[in-house]
């Protein structure tokens, strides 16, 4: 793809990706942020995918043998489209804020959104 010129099929063609490798390795995930608020119908423009992983260290590490290169922090980029996959840690923070992130248990080939319910 080098340039992005479809962004929401790229994303989508991302997540996927991402999903297969995390799927092959047995990592839960929960997909989040934009994608998650989406899927639940709520309008939200996204330019990345956020995954909640338990091991986000694991995670990088698998998904950087599979055709994702590794950003500074937890972010990784598709090395075919430019996308950004942004790995958050299951049962962690990733800021100073209350919300501690839920912890993902199921393995899954196919998307596990975050629940918008409390």
């Amino acid at each position: 793809m080098g340039q992005v010129s479809d962004l929401p099929a790229a994303l989508d063609h991302i997540q996927a990706k991402a999903i297969k490798v995390l799927g092959l390795f047995q990592i839960p995930h929960f997909v989040c942020d934009g994608f998650a608020v989406q899927e639940h119908g709520y309008p939200r423009f996204t330019v990345d995918v956020d995954l909640i992983v338990p091991n986000v260290a694991f995670a990088r590490e698998k998904l950087s043998m599979n055709g994702f290169q590794e950003n500074a922090g937890s972010s990784m980029t598709d090395r075919e489209t430019r996308v950004e996959v942004d790995l958050l840690p299951g049962g962690g923070k990733v800021d100073l804020g209350p919300l501690t992130l839920p912890m993902p248990t199921e393995v899954s080939l196919e998307p596990q959104f975050l629940s918008l319910e409390g």
